[in-house]
Parts: C-alpha cells; sequence; structure tokens
C-alpha cells in the first residue's frame, strides 16, 4: 500500500525524492537508448542508399563514435 499512496500524493513522479529521481533516471536512460538507435538506424539507412559515394563512409563513423562517446 505504501507505493500506491505514493503514487497518489505524487511523491513518486517528484525528482527530489529517491524513488522520483530512480524514475527519472531510468526514463531518460531508456529514451536517450531509443534515440541512439533511431540515429544509429538513420545513418545505416543514408549510408546503404548511397551509391555515389558522397559521404565519406570512415569519417561518418568517427563522428558517430564520437558522438556516442561524448554523449
Amino acid at each position: 500500500m505504501k507505493l500506491f499512496d505514493q503514487i497518489k500524493g505524487e511523491q513518486l513522479f517528484s525528482p527530489s525524492t529517491i524513488e522520483g529521481a530512480v524514475l527519472y533516471s531510468v526514463a531518460f536512460a531508456v529514451a536517450a537508448w531509443q534515440l541512439g538507435q533511431w540515429l544509429r538506424a538513420a545513418v545505416a539507412r543514408v549510408l546503404a542508399r548511397d551509391k555515389k559515394d558522397h559521404f565519406d563512409r570512415m569519417a561518418v563513423k568517427f563522428f558517430a563514435k564520437l558522438l556516442r562517446y561524448c554523449f
């Protein structure tokens, strides 16, 4: 019942409590992971359609890894 009381009192969604902070961190981690998957798929799709080699594949992979490690 304690969890239901927290949900009803909106303590679960408050980042000032440990439960709220964990909930927000998990939500942001899942959102960041999903965004990374979408971007990775988009880059792979663009490189697959590039028949005339407009993009330097090594440079694209370098910038993709650079962004991944920066964020």
